[in-house]
C-alpha cells in the first residue's frame, strides 16, 4: 500500500502505515527464505527438477523404487 487512501479500513486492521509496511517485509522476508529452502532441496536430490518438469521419474529413480 503505497498511500492508504482508498484503503483505509486495510491500514487500520495493520494498525496504520508502518504496520502494513512492516507485516509486508516479514511477509516476503518468510517466503523468500521457503522459496530458498525448497529449490535448495530439489537441487541437492539428483533428478528431482526433471522430475518437476516431466512428470515422470528417470529409469534409475524408478529402479532404486522399485528395489524397496
Amino acid at each position: 500500500m503505497w498511500k492508504p487512501v482508498q484503503l483505509q479500513k486495510l491500514a487500520a486492521i495493520f494498525g496504520g502505515y508502518e504496520g502494513a509496511r512492516h507485516f509486508h517485509f516479514y511477509g516476503m522476508s518468510v517466503l523468500v527464505i521457503f522459496l530458498f529452502l525448497y529449490v535448495s532441496a530439489a537441487f541437492a536430490i539428483k533428478g528431482t527438477v526433471q522430475s518437476m518438469f516431466t512428470g515422470r521419474l528417470s529409469k534409475a529413480q524408478q529402479e532404486k523404487l522399485d528395489r524397496r
